[in-house]
């Protein structure tokens, strides 16, 4: 089977147009894009800046860099957790008397384990990954716990990663890249989204989604406009030739700021669940609508002030991450200053709105 662009365009259109749980508003696209539009106009920090984050990245960009972020992504799922209440929170980890939150403690984790020694750009290494390799990668080191979720799919995804590098790209990902020639998507089947739906099925295959694969070069091709020494191989491999093929992520956190800014209305049922911070069944139609509809929003912003969908992703992203996650109906502008708190319906006159949370799905996805 070949994965294609307009395939998956067709797919998360029918899910668009005949969402029962999700509906977007045309009017509040046009409106927060406009305020993102003078938020990218500012300088923003990239989460993969080693100035900014020096315990949660590599100091420069070569062949390592594109080994490091190929494991690390397929690790970038479920990163939530609940506590003794029941609650839900963003899962954390202190390393080095710091505490990280959300997606920089998996950061946090592969760089200790990199600086302990444990080789994870070999893909023997990772091939031969234990179950006991995993709780030592994310153990906290206060506790001395392991709280994360899901770690038997973590390893397999380290295990898959290591052996099919192995046996189809020679043990590196720059293989695979070069493969690819710049392209999420070839009329050949040959692009980076359409190798990885086909070659790791349990570390990347997500259809009509493809959050993690396209994640993936966001990530190293967003590294290039980051002030670090850079290898001429390095740029040839992580240059986009068709970055109109990009989407928005389909995970937990955008959706959260759509719905606090009325791009979404959802339907009882959905909301229920957010406020609960009960499961949404994975699969299941809820789950397809909500991504589909991250998916197709986020596009319409990005045709709307003319920019690129990675860039608006980035934005959307840290918003929902930085922003969303921490505000509540009685969070004041000094406590957490937001550029689109004026937009937010749900803080303005919606409060209902603040009580939902993110989406929670037990999933390997996102």
């Amino acid at each position: 089977m070949i994965y294609r662009h307009d395939t998956m365009q067709i797919e998360i259109h029918w899910l668009v147009e005949n969402a029962r749980h999700v509906t977007i508003v045309p009017e509040r696209i046009r409106e927060v894009a406009t305020a993102l539009k003078r938020e990218l106009e500012r300088e923003q920090p990239f989460q993969t800046d080693p100035h900014r984050y020096p315990n949660e990245t590599l100091t420069q960009n070569n062949l390592d860099t594109l080994q490091f972020y190929f494991a690390l992504t397929s690790q970038h799922f479920c990163i939530w957790r609940r506590n003794g209440s029941g609650d839900v929170g963003a899962w954390d980890i202190e390393i080095g008397g710091e505490r990280y939150v959300g997606g920089r403690g998996i950061n946090a984790a592969l760089i200790r384990a990199l600086r302990q020694g444990k080789n994870l750009l070999d893909p023997a290494y990772l091939a031969s990954m234990t179950m006991e390799d995993v709780k030592d990668l994310y153990r906290d080191e206060r506790s001395g716990e392991v709280s994360l979720q899901l770690l038997p799919q973590r390893l397999a995804k380290f295990n898959e990663i290591g052996r099919v590098l192995t046996q189809q790209y020679r043990g590196h990902v720059a293989n695979l890249l070069e493969q690819t020639e710049g392209y999420l998507f070839r009329d050949d089947g040959r692009g980076l989204v359409q190798e990885l739906m086909l070659n790791f099925p349990i570390a990347y295959f997500d259809w009509p989604f493809a959050k993690l694969a396209i994640l993936y070069r966001k990530l190293v091709n967003v590294r290039n406009r980051v002030n670090v020494p850079t290898s001429q191989e390095y740029r040839t491999l992580t240059e986009a030739r068709d970055p109109e093929n990009a989407e928005v992520a389909a995970d937990y956190y955008i959706p959260l700021f759509f719905i606090r800014t009325g791009i979404f209305r959802v339907s009882p049922a959905f909301s229920e669940r957010l406020r609960r911070q009960q499961l949404i069944e994975r699969n299941s139609r809820m789950e397809q609508e909500f991504r589909a509809c991250t998916m197709a929003a986020g596009r319409a912003i990005a045709e709307e002030i003319g920019a690129a969908i990675p860039v608006v992703d980035e934005e959307l992203w840290r918003t929902g991450y930085t922003r969303c996650r921490l505000c509540r109906s009685d969070v004041t502008d000094d406590e957490l200053p937001c550029p689109y708190r004026h937009l937010s319906i749900g803080y303005q006159t919606e409060p209902t709105l603040m009580e939902m949370r993110w989406p929670l799905v037990l999933t390997t996805c996102y």
